[in-house]
């Protein structure tokens, strides 16, 4: 790809497909060489027309694509996939950011998420994946809210600045 896009890439285990059992592989395979990457089928409406034999510039190298995952519409249709290992030693992680667990009984939920939040061997907020997901959300909106306010007051402040210099010529140039 020659230009810069965004997106997600998570750091996987084959138990990805246990934790989250709607997610399938529909072309090719898992990665199994260091640096090799799965895509989710919606990941080429970001970056371009990208599938199975291409490569992603991310990193210090190229990262040849060797399948896709669709996962039933779920947010991580459109991430990047790749071995845990080779995304924390390709982007020098020392330790992972976020761990995901099912567990076989709703149930053991809240005293799972009381152990680990008073463990002692490690620091954890842990928390309900839809809550989890649900405070993500709000987040974003709230960004997002931010941003559009940030952007009125610049408007009303470049508004009150012409308004204020007089009768003078301006002249934009945008590069679309």
């Amino acid at each position: 790809l020659s230009d810069t896009r965004y997106t997600t890439i998570r750091g996987v285990t084959p138990a990805i497909f246990a934790v989250h059992p709607q997610a399938k592989i529909v072309a090719g395979r898992f990665p199994q060489n260091p640096g090799e990457v799965l895509i989710g089928r919606l990941l080429p409406t970001r970056l371009g027309d990208v599938g199975i034999s291409d490569e992603l510039q991310f990193g210090r190298q190229p990262h040849p694509i060797v399948g896709i995952f669709e996962a039933g519409g779920q947010i991580f249709e459109g991430e990047i996939w790749m071995q845990i290992a080779d995304i924390m030693s390709e982007m020098q992680i020392k330790e992972p950011s976020a761990v995901v667990l099912r567990l076989q009984d709703e149930g053991l939920v809240p005293g799972t998420i009381g152990k680990i939040g008073d463990s002692k061997r490690f620091s954890a907020d842990a928390k309900a994946e839809r809550k989890y997901y649900e405070e993500a959300s709000r987040a974003s909106v709230a960004f997002g809210v931010l941003g559009n306010i940030i952007g009125v007051i610049m408007g009303l402040l470049i508004a009150l600045g012409f308004s204020l210099a007089g009768d003078h010529d301006v002249a934009l140039a945008l590069d679309l």
